[in-house]
């Protein structure tokens, strides 16, 4: 990727350069809100059997039919 790099000038950019802006990028990254703050499982939307896309409220429904 580095050999790929250009500024505006067509300099290609040292690799303390680079890295750099890496670390800019990750501190930029790092400064932005958690949104997901649910569990990994409420994210990805799995239950406690695996299945996909069902919720607590689906389990109980199903156990009351």
């Amino acid at each position: 990727m580095l050999d790929e790099m250009k500024d505006a000038e067509g300099v290609k950019p040292s690799l303390a350069d680079f890295l750099a802006e890496v670390a800019k990028i990750q501190d930029f990254v790092r400064s932005l809100p958690d949104r997901d703050t649910g569990s990994p499982e409420e994210l990805l939307g799995y239950d406690e059997h695996g299945l996909w896309g069902a919720t607590d409220s689906d389990s109980r429904d199903a156990g009351s039919a």
